[in-house]
């Protein structure tokens, strides 16, 4: 009736661009929740929302917090927490599609991360990706389709994040979306989000508490309900990562270091470091430097 797909190219323009640019839904390129992505050599990523990474072609090394090189190759896709820095070293360019999630994570109605948790014993799962099976990659498919097209409005990016949870829940055995998931699997993930969305920007417990508009001693309880750490030993152990991971890939001398972490010298820096990294910043890059070596 309607003879092969190539005839139907017309429908595929969308027509109301003009309008749907004065539209306060529409989104503009740099501010996207969901977007395309062309890289052509290493890069790093800060994310202040969940953030769902998908290669759509080439393959990656991915390093953030405690994961080390974790490669991801098309159809490959992983979660990473708010505030995750993401650390990708490519040997050839890389397509990903970016997908960054506002709202709290459900994976559907009846059956929340909460739950996940509630499930699984989760103390030696490692957090792991999920390969696309035929259902994602037409999700996929048509995703970027729309997005190449230029249909940018919130509501339908917001939609898109939905129905791939809805997808995720349907076609996923739970053992595989606990790794996927590991991240943001605790007893109360809507309060871990805010946490985690802010936590970076807070210089200390009353500022953090003050972002999240709750008390300092419903802080400090609720995240050793949740991480069995009082909230400063967490923002501790936080802090310790993040820096670790500036150390590991050499970007950012000592000096930036100590002040982007609100350090009064190169000196406090070091202290904080042997405490919380068992060694010097400089004898942690020398022992990151080696391990680069190694892998060559």
């Amino acid at each position: 009736m309607y003879g092969n797909l190539n005839s139907l190219n017309y429908v595929m323009n969308i027509l109301c661009i003009p309008e749907s640019r004065r539209c306060e839904n529409y989104e503009s390129d740099n501010k996207s929740m969901i977007e395309i992505v062309r890289d052509t050599k290493s890069f790093e990523k800060n994310s202040t929302h969940t953030l769902i990474v998908y290669i759509l072609s080439g393959e990656i090394s991915i390093s953030y917090d405690t994961v080390s090189d974790y490669l991801l190759s098309k159809g490959d896709f992983m979660l990473f927490p708010p505030g995750a820095r993401i650390y990708g070293k490519l040997k050839s360019p890389v397509k990903t599609l970016l997908l960054r999630i506002n709202d709290h994570i459900s994976l559907c109605d009846n059956y929340t991360l909460e739950n996940l948790f509630n499930d699984y014993d989760i103390t030696n799962i490692k957090h792991t990706h999920l390969v696309s099976n035929n259902i994602i990659k037409a999700y996929v498919t048509g995703l970027v389709r729309n997005i190449a097209n230029g249909l940018r409005c919130v509501r339908f990016m917001e939609i898109k994040s939905q129905e791939l949870f809805h997808y995720l829940r349907a076609y996923y055995p739970k053992d595989q979306l606990v790794g996927f998931s590991l991240p943001l699997l605790n007893t109360d993930s809507m309060f871990m989000d805010l946490v985690w969305k802010n936590y970076r920007q807070a210089h200390n417990m009353k500022e953090l508490a003050q972002m999240i508009n709750c008390s300092i001693t419903k802080l400090d309880t609720k995240l050793k309900q949740i991480t069995g750490l009082t909230a400063f030993r967490w923002l501790m152990e936080q802090k310790a990562k993040n820096i670790h991971h500036d150390l590991y890939y050499g970007q950012k001398t000592l000096k930036e270091i100590s002040f982007e972490y609100h350090f009064s010298s190169v000196s406090h820096l070091g202290t904080f470091c042997r405490q919380y990294l068992g060694a010097t910043p400089r004898d942690l890059m020398a022992i990151n430097e080696q391990k680069h070596k190694n892998k060559q």
